[in-house]
């Protein structure tokens, strides 16, 4: 059976990770340089730092959290955001838009790809649930992270003249 360029390119991907996930941490390189000549300066930021910013701005919203504070996930490194954060700052990092699409391809292309939710046609069914933190929260991940690393990200889609603005609840 021959396998199509999306299979080979999740295989070698996931060999990748794999080998990578192999490593201990202490050999691990947690900086990521941030270049960026568009719309915002360069700042480096490791993802340690990333991570601290991204728990108090996602989970403090999540609908996982519960009452205490703490991850309602029964296993919380399943979450998608952390164990998947350096694919998901790469993505972010290097997509220089205010279109919230071309983040969401970006990370469809180069993160949902070596997912171990997502099916071989691309499929999800924990981002069809809506149980998916990397998906659900793209919108506040892209804006922490671009702010971090100062970039700013206009929140307003092609074709709208002011901001979205949520009804509150």
């Amino acid at each position: 059976m021959a396998l199509n360029e999306t299979q080979i390119l999740r295989l070698k991907t996931q060999e990748l990770v794999d080998n990578t996930q192999e490593l201990r941490p202490e050999f691990m390189d947690v900086n990521v340089q941030w270049h960026r000549s568009g719309k915002g300066g360069a700042m480096q930021r490791s993802l340690e730092d990333l991570e601290k910013i991204l728990r108090s701005r996602v989970c403090s919203v999540c609908t996982d959290r519960l009452e205490d504070g703490t991850c309602g996930l029964e296993e919380p490194e399943d979450c998608a955001l952390f164990r998947l954060l350096p694919q998901a700052a790469r993505a972010i990092q290097s997509t220089d838009s205010d279109d919230i699409r071309d983040y969401v391809r970006a990370i469809r292309d180069n993160v949902c790809v070596i997912c171990r939710n997502s099916l071989e046609d691309g499929s999800c069914e924990t981002r069809e649930q809506v149980r998916c933190a990397l998906d659900a929260y793209l919108v506040l991940i892209v804006g922490a992270i671009e702010e971090a690393t100062g970039k700013t990200f206009d929140h307003v889609p092609a074709g709208l003249t002011a901001p979205l603005v949520l009804p509150s609840l």
